[in-house]
C-alpha cells in the first residue's frame, strides 16, 4: 500500500474523531490508534474512556503521550491514526520540551512511511487570543505545525459542526 497522509482538523468537539473512525472503517484494513492524551484528571480520564468505547474494539490501541515516533515503529497495521496532535504538542510544552524539534522529525518519519496516517488535530486560527504567554505560544506553535502537516499531507478535511469540508 502506498503511503498517504490524511489530515484532519478542525475546533473542539467540531467531530473530527468520528469522522476519521468512520474514514478508516470504510478503508477496510487492519489500524493502530495512537492516542496521545494523558488521563491528568477526572474530566480526561471520562474523555479518553468515551473516546475507547467509540472505537472498533478490533482495532490496536497505543498510548502515547511523549513519543509518537517510537510507537510508530512498532505498528504493523496499514492505518494508523494519530490523535490529537494538539494534545502531543500541548504534553511537550507543559513538560518545557521543544515541540518544534520533535515534530521536525516526526513529520520526516510520517513522510517516509508506507502506511495510511491519520493525524487529528485542533484548529488554532479561529480561536481567541489567550491572556497567558503560554497558551499565546501554543496557538503559535501549533498554527506552524498545522500548516507544516498541510503541506506534506495528500487530503486535507476542516471539521465543524460534524461536517466535513475537503481542503485538499
Amino acid at each position: 500500500m502506498e503511503g498517504r497522509i490524511i489530515f484532519v482538523f478542525g475546533g473542539i468537539r467540531s467531530g473530527k474523531s468520528d469522522f476519521v473512525v468512520n474514514f478508516a472503517l470504510r478503508v477496510k484494513k487492519s489500524v493502530t490508534f495512537i492516542a496521545t492524551a494523558e488521563p491528568i484528571d477526572e474530566e480526561m480520564k471520562e474523555k479518553i474512556k468515551l473516546h475507547q468505547q467509540s472505537r472498533p474494539k478490533k482495532w490496536i490501541t497505543i498510548e502515547e503521550s511523549n513519543d509518537i515516533g517510537s510507537a510508530l515503529d512498532k505498528v504493523e497495521s496499514e492505518v494508523i491514526i494519530i490523535e490529537c496532535l494538539a494534545t502531543y504538542i500541548s504534553n511537550f510544552m507543559i513538560k518545557e520540551k521543544d515541540p518544534l524539534w520533535e515534530m521536525k522529525h516526526l513529520l520526516n518519519k510520517i513522510s517516509k512511511s508506507n502506511k495510511r496516517i491519520f493525524i487529528i488535530s485542533n484548529d488554532v486560527g479561529n480561536c481567541l487570543i489567550p491572556d497567558n504567554k503560554l497558551g499565546r505560544d501554543f496557538i503559535n506553535i501549533m498554527g506552524k505545525i498545522n500548516q507544516e502537516i498541510v503541506k506534506l499531507a495528500h487530503e486535507v478535511y476542516y471539521l465543524r459542526a460534524g461536517i466535513s469540508d475537503r481542503l485538499k
